[in-house]
């Protein structure tokens, strides 16, 4: 028990060093611009426009995730792993008849 204990004050430690874990960028920056734009709501909206789907800093809070995901996967493994990250979203895993049918799955004669 006391060896797991010092294992993962240890492994906290390093992911101090690194610089925090991904959770906490996505967090941060998705809660950052909307507490930011909670708290100063009147000069954002002079800038940005008012709240709404098409307001930066709603489209900023929606995608962060997403713009922290590709980052870390280009930090991490670079160019081609950007390269087969985005090629994953090009797989096919249904036929061409399913994608054809009006409600997406292959319609059954009896």
């Amino acid at each position: 028990m006391y060896t797991y204990i010092a294992r993962r004050q240890g492994s906290a430690s390093r992911s101090a060093r690194r610089g925090g874990r991904p959770e906490d960028a996505r967090g941060g920056l998705s809660w950052g611009a909307g507490i930011l734009y909670v708290l100063f709501s009147e000069p954002l909206d002079a800038v940005f426009g008012e709240m709404g789907y098409t307001n930066s800093v709603f489209i900023l809070m929606v995608y962060s995730p997403g713009i922290v995901g590709v980052l870390l996967v280009w930090k991490h493994d670079g160019l081609p792993g950007l390269g087969r990250f985005f090629r994953r979203f090009a797989l096919v895993r249904m036929s061409s008849s399913a994608w054809s049918s009006p409600s997406g799955t292959r319609r059954r004669s009896c």
